[in-house]
Formats: structure tokens, C-alpha cells, sequence
């Protein structure tokens, strides 16, 4: 809104949505977009939380973004009353959106939007065979509203969210004290990234996923992280986590956690959800009918336990999430835990 105002207050002498350089911050919200209408809840965001669709409208033909739906919806007078007459003001009467031609192509999400300040991946299916797409986050434990969340990610299939980041707690003044991360939404236990010698995430700036890898390709796109900085523990020698998205067929991504220790540790991994959920021997069943997605947990043999607990913490969604915990049963020096994440079929 503020460089609309700018730009009709010097009859469009300043226009700073037309700097190139301004382009990935105005695109960000589209560039989030898994599948139509589905975000990554990650740190305090709510899930189920999307872009403003007027904003979302006027920023799509500015910039020639091509989404028509939105701006057939709320373009100009058809957005009708919104927050305030500022609002009204900038998106209701004649502005720069309104003066720009709609884009002669569709919106078409690319495979992939990598944020690599950020550490995160948007990796999303292609053609009609798959409508599966992932959001994965490396980053660090000192970030706005920060989570310690390190390694997390979200999996998304058409219009549903089988497994999830949950996004952030109901505020109180516990949430902005000394005392944040005890709620388990907010510390990494409320997160699907490992807990290990029994620690959770610390927080901290130096609390960072170090990216190993990158590989980025129409077939798949691979992503290598170095999670150790994030424990704190004096036993652990290395913990990397890979990610690795394929789209083949109808999609699938793989997680693999290699952790290795000079003495015997604990190693265990998580994953989230708000759907229901069962085991079948390795495999884990989450959601329903076919929006589910089944759960190959590897170990390499090594013995384990499944539990889950609900998440009882105040939040921004109709159900408390569910955690599921796969613990390896005895402590290890090194271990190697796969979990391979498929459309149910």
C-alpha cells in the first residue's frame, strides 16, 4: 500500500513495484503457494493463514501475474469494502493495478521457489499425475516470531495437508517472556525434526541448519542439511538430514536423518498431523481416503517404538495437532532413519 501511495502522489514519477529489485519481496506470497490455496504454516503463523486476496489481486496485475480468478474477484470496485478507507482508498478507486493490462498468460507456479537466504524450499508436482508438493525449512533458531524448528517440513496433497508444520499458539505473555519455549508448539518438540540424547532444538542465531547440498532438476530437487548446531549436545558428532522430492509418478519425498555420536545416545524422529492416523506394520497410514499419504519408516534394522501424543497447546486451528514419535528402542553410536512419504494409492 505504501508504494501505491507513493506512486499517486507523484503521478507514478516513483512506481517502486516497477524495480526488478522489488519483484521477490511483492512475489513472496504467491512464490509460498504449495498447491492452489495451500501455505506452509511455519514459525507464528496460523495454519490455514494465506495472502490477502486483494492485495493478492492488485500485486498479480501489476505484475503481470496472470491469476484471473483473484482479480476478476477483487480487482478494483469489485473488492468492495475492506479494511478501512485507507484501503478503499488504494484498492477501490483508480490506481496503477487498474491501468495495467491483464497478462495475456495464466498463472503457472514454477517447480520450484528456493529462498535460499531463508533456507527454504517450496517443491511442488508436475503435469496432472501428481498434486503433491513439499515445504522444507532449514534456517535458524533466531528468526522473527522464531520456532526452533529447524529441519521441519510440511506435506501437501491437492487441497489437504497430511503432515504439518502446525503454526503458532494463541498468545499470552508467556509466549514473549523467558518462557517461550516451553510451549511444545513452539519448541522443537511441536516440530517433525528430531530429539536427541533427549534434547530438544536450541534457540539461537548460531542454532542454524548449514546446507551441504542443493540439487535442483525437473525429475527431483534434493536438499542436505547439517543439523548439528542446532543440539546442544556434548555426545553428538554429526546429524544430517536429507530431503529428497521426486516426481515421479504420482511424487513422494524421502527424509533421511544420519546421526552419528562418540557414546551411545538416544535417537528419535516425529511426525505432525491433524489428520487421523494408523500403522501397518512400517508403515504409517495418515489421513484419509485419497488425501492420505502412507509413511515407510527404514531403521536399517534397528529395533523401534511408534507413540503419539496430542499437542496440548492453545492454537490457531479447530483441533490440537497430533505428534507421532518414532524412538529407536535402545541408545545407538550411529544410526540411519529413512522416512519415505507417498500419496496413498
Amino acid at each position: 500500500m505504501l508504494s501505491e501511495t507513493v506512486y499517486q502522489a507523484t503521478g507514478g514519477r516513483l512506481d517502486w513495484l516497477g524495480d526488478e529489485s522489488v519483484r521477490p519481496m511483492a512475489t513472496f506470497g504467491y512464490r509460498m503457494e504449495m498447491t492452489p490455496g495451500i501455505y506452509p504454516a511455519f514459525a507464528d503463523c496460523a495454519f490455514g493463514s494465506k495472502p490477502n486476496p486483494i492485495l493478492s489481486a492488485f500485486l498479480s496485475r501489476r505484475l503481470g501475474l496472470g491469476m484471473d480468478d483473484l482479480e476478476r474477484r477483487y480487482l478494483g470496485p469489485a473488492s468492495g469494502p475492506s479494511d478501512g478507507l485507507y484501503a478503499i482508498g488504494i484498492y477501490v478507486f483508480p490506481n496503477s493495478a487498474l491501468k495495467t493490462p491483464p497478462s495475456a498468460e495464466h498463472a503457472s507456479h514454477a517447480l520450484r521457489d528456493w529462498f535460499s537466504d531463508a533456507g527454504i524450499l517450496i517443491a511442488r508436482g508436475s503435469g496432472q499425475s501428481s498434486n503433491m508438493a513439499v515445504a522444507l525449512k532449514g534456517g535458524h533458531n533466531a528468526e522473527h516470531h522464531n520456532h526452533n524448528d529447524v529441519g521441519t517440513y510440511v506435506v501437501a496433497l491437492g487441497s489437504n495437508v497430511p503432515l504439518v508444520d502446525p503454526g503458532g499458539e494463541i498468545y499470552t505473555a508467556r509466549t514473549f517472556s523467558s518462557r517461550r519455549y516451553e510451549s511444545n508448539l513452539l519448541n522443537s518438540y511441536g516440530h517433525p525434526v528430531p530429539v536427541v540424547a533427549g534434547k530438544l532444538q536450541r534457540p539461537g542465531r548460531d542454532a542454524r541448519a548449514r546446507v551441504i547440498e542443493t540439487d535442483f532438476n525437473d525429475r527431483q530437487d534434493r536438499l542436505v542439511l547439517d543439523l548439528t548446531d542446532a543440539y546442544a549436545v556434548d555426545s553428538l558428532d554429526r546429524l544430517v538430514r536429507s530431503f529428497t522430492f521426486s516426481r515421479d509418478g504420482s511424487g513422494s519425498l524421502t527424509v533421511n536423518d544420519t546421526v552419528t555420536f562418540h557414546e551411545p545416545a538416544s535417537f528419535e524422529t516425529a511426525l505432525l498431523t491433524f489428520d487421523s492416523w494408523k500403522r501397518q506394520g512400517d508403515t504409517l497410514i495418515i489421513g484419509q481416503g485419497n488425501q492420505a499419504v502412507s509413511v515407510q519408516i527404514d531403521t536399517n534394522g534397528t529395533p523401534y517404538s511408534i507413540a503419539a501424543e496430542t499437542i496440548e497447546e492453545d492454537i490457531h486451528y479447530r483441533k490440537k495437532p497430533t505428534r507421532v514419535g518414532i524412538a529407536l528402542e535402545s541408545p545407538v553410536k550411529s544410526a540411519s532413519v529413512t522416512l519415505t512419504i507417498r500419496p496413498l494409492e
